[in-house]
């Protein structure tokens, strides 16, 4: 038992792939393995696994564990940081290693050994709690000056964010000169908050999976001279910042009508090799309630990236009928190009790495070209409109453009990159409802 104990362990730190999910239920094999470590006992075997876990240089070794696994980490990333490396070498790790074993022997010996010591004759209640509070204070003192250094660095980079020649994000490409003369500041919004903050703001506006009430949130005058719907899944959802700065800039009304994981078609879909009824019944009630609105513009989506990263995007079955049942109403169509499909997460890659490793091809996720160029000239309500140069120009796609966060995961846009495409997006919604006749 004490041997398979063992064992396990150091197999599992070998064969154990690091980028494994911890904790879950890869977390039982080093743990199993210590309970049969534990199980075991001392055998006085001579040849049980106690007679080398016993052996003094690993009990000396483990009675300053804690203090190791303490000390580890703020060395690495000192390392890290110092070396501007993002992963050790083999000279560099055991750098790291040694640092950390005589820290961990130096703390022990002084701090944990010391105080015990000091403390072994002294051993009134008062006594006690005046070393509880000689703990805490400055612990609490730190931790209170700390959270209020990183609020301020985030109230700095959020004021500092509304400078479009700092923080341009899409729109760097249109300006050649910005684009040589930007500086490298730190990344808005910070990736530690981007997928918390770009979701709270349009979440009470968006059907979730397993729903299938229409929920129609109204932005602008009601009287406005035009009306643009926004309708489709999340890859729909994440252009709303874009479309609300451009309608508020220009005193129209928007109206948004999304559901999660859910194309806007009328073909069946499926999730999770099961038939999405939540989402064939939302997308009858959105199609209804678009028509009873009539609005001047729906802005959708024109194609679907591929998720398993083979390049091969498509023309949802379904789009073309739709968009053909809207130009029966008299109502035109932005059809956009889907987004590509890292296959990464940005905010824990840019929280990680430098922002050029975390790149990726276009063409893992988009075909050489839009599909819908074969059918485009088949809808004359619809403008088609890709976007893909400002986000992957020469087929990489970067994950901060203009100092801005582009996805807060793998796929979907953070608020502030959606909202820096405004002025990108503007001339496309203009030429679109270049022949919509205004609202009474």
């Amino acid at each position: 038992m004490g041997w398979t104990g063992l064992i396990s362990l150091v197999l599992c730190g070998i064969l154990v792939p690091k980028d494994s999910a911890f904790p879950g239920y890869i977390a039982l094999w080093p743990t199993l393995g210590a309970l049969l470590i534990l199980l075991a006992g001392t055998t006085r075997s001579r040849i049980g696994a106690d007679r080398i876990l016993s052996w003094r240089p690993l009990t000396a070794l483990g009675k300053r564990a804690y203090s190791f696994y303490l000390w580890h980490w703020p060395v690495l990333i000192f390392y890290l940081e110092v070396t501007d490396r993002v992963r050790p070498s083999l000279i560099g790790g055991s750098y790291v290693i040694a640092s950390s074993l005589l820290l961990a022997f130096a703390t022990t010996r002084l701090i944990e050994d010391g105080v015990t010591r000091f403390t072994r004759s002294r051993t009134t209640p008062a006594w006690s709690l005046s070393i509880i509070a000689a703990s805490l204070v400055p612990v609490l003192a730190i931790g209170g000056l700390w959270g209020g250094l990183l609020e301020n660095q985030l109230r700095t980079r959020t004021e500092q964010s509304s400078n479009p020649t700092l923080y341009p994000g899409a729109a760097i490409y249109a300006d050649s000169d910005l684009k040589t003369s930007l500086p490298t500041l730190p990344v808005h919004p910070d990736p530690s908050i981007a997928e918390k903050r770009t979701k709270s703001l349009t979440d009470d506006c968006n059907t979730r999976i397993p729903e299938d009430d229409v929920i129609a949130c109204e932005y602008g005058p009601a009287d406005a001279e035009y009306t643009i719907v926004l309708v489709g899944s999340s890859h729909a959802r994440h252009w709303f910042h874009a479309l609300e700065r451009i309608t508020e800039d220009n005193g129209w009304r928007l109206i948004m009508i999304t559901k999660s994981a859910c194309q806007f078609t009328p073909a069946i879909q499926y999730r999770h090799e099961k038939e999405y009824t939540a989402c064939t019944t939302w997308n009858t009630r959105a199609f209804q309630e678009i028509s009873e609105i009539h609005p001047d513009l729906v802005f959708t989506l024109a194609t679907q990236t591929d998720q398993e990263g083979n390049g091969h995007e498509v023309v949802v079955d379904g789009y073309q009928e739709i968009w053909r049942d809207f130009d029966d109403m008299g109502i035109d169509v932005l059809a956009v190009r889907d987004t590509p499909r890292l296959g990464f997460n940005v905010s824990e890659c840019v929280s990680q790495h430098r922002r050029e490793d975390c790149t990726s091809k276009s063409s893992r996720s988009l075909s050489d070209s839009p599909p819908f160029d074969e059918i485009s000239q088949d809808h004359n309500n619809v403008t088609f409109v890709d976007l893909t140069d400002h986000l992957c120009p020469d087929g990489i796609c970067r994950e901060v453009i203009g100092n801005r966060l582009v996805y807060f995961d793998d796929n979907h846009f953070t608020y502030a990159f959606s909202e820096s495409l405004a002025p990108v997006l503007d001339p496309y919604i203009r030429k679109a409802l270049n022949d919509a006749l205004p609202k009474a």
